[in-house]
């Protein structure tokens, strides 16, 4: 049997996700500057949308939830695309565009800044762990990897307390070295395990 992993991301795509959104940040306020609108508005919003942080109040799961729904691009989307409607029926509510570009505006910073998507927790994001280097947030390369073993499925995770438990299924195998995922779409190989049932 070969086993498969596929990390979350490489560094080179991070570190284009963060170029990116810092160059999509630029373009909204040299827009908002262009256009004649009070480009500050930008600033003094910012701070709002991370209210949703307070989901965090109700647990990890209920906070990421919160905090992805406020933290991606499709609010500031369906806020500009209302702003269209309206303005194409001869109603300008300005304020309606100003408060979608001070949305995307933040969403495209924090990406910028490397707070993406929440997963487990609120330092583990999609474009890596917050406050460490991209490289060690990419398991398969740079650290040791549990991984459970079933012929039907593959369950990998940091952490052994979220594998499946003995009872469940097969004890699980601790990976101690394995090759980088090839980009071209292969896996990991592994060159050194123990443990296991």
């Amino acid at each position: 049997m070969t086993l498969q992993f596929t990390p979350t991301g490489t560094a080179a795509t991070t570190v284009i996700q963060r170029v990116e959104n810092g160059l999509v940040a630029l373009s909204l306020l040299l827009a908002t500057i262009v256009w004649g609108q009070p480009w500050w508005v930008l600033f003094a919003l910012f701070l709002v949308f991370d209210l949703s942080a307070l989901g965090y109040l109700h647990g990890p799961r209920a906070g990421a939830v919160v905090y992805n729904l406020v933290h991606n691009y499709s609010g500031p989307a369906v806020l500009a695309s209302v702003w269209c409607v309206l303005l194409v029926n001869g109603h300008d509510t300005v304020w309606l565009a100003l408060l979608a570009a001070s949305w995307a505006f933040h969403v495209a910073v924090d990406r910028a800044l490397g707070y993406g998507l929440k997963l487990d927790d609120f330092s583990s994001t999609h474009l890596g762990a917050i406050g460490r280097p991209v490289a060690a947030a990419h398991p398969a390369r740079h650290r040791s990897t549990f991984v459970a073993v079933d012929p039907a499925t593959v369950a990998i995770s940091r952490t052994p307390s979220v594998l499946p438990s003995a009872s469940a299924g097969p004890k699980p195998v601790w990976i101690t070295r394995m090759t980088p995922h090839d980009p071209r779409g292969g896996a990991g190989r592994v060159l050194g395990a123990g443990g296991g049932a």
